[in-house]
């Protein structure tokens, strides 16, 4: 992914969305950042996206089925789930 990129950060918690952003600009990247799912899915533009980060766990549609919607929506954006919360059972 080359710098300047927009990566969508979608996460329910506001110091994740930050620190996510913090990181990913020193690196280059712009991001746009939603928290819920709804809102990203309702004001996206996939195609001005190189990918989206998003929480496994958030109120509403999870990260999950965002992802599934974007599958039913037919975009092939990549997503990167992320979750504070997890284990092996989420993982498989």
């Amino acid at each position: 992914m080359p710098a300047g990129e927009l990566i969508f950060l979608v996460d329910d918690d506001d110091a994740v969305r930050a620190s996510l952003h913090a990181l990913l600009e020193t690196a280059g990247y712009r991001t746009a950042q939603f928290e819920s799912g709804i809102d990203f899915l309702e004001s996206h533009d996939v195609g001005l996206g190189a990918c989206v980060l998003l929480d496994v766990k958030m109120p509403g549609p999870d990260g999950l089925e965002v992802q599934r919607r974007l599958n039913d929506r037919g975009e092939t954006l990549p997503v990167v789930i992320l979750t504070g919360h997890g284990d092996i059972a989420m993982a498989v």
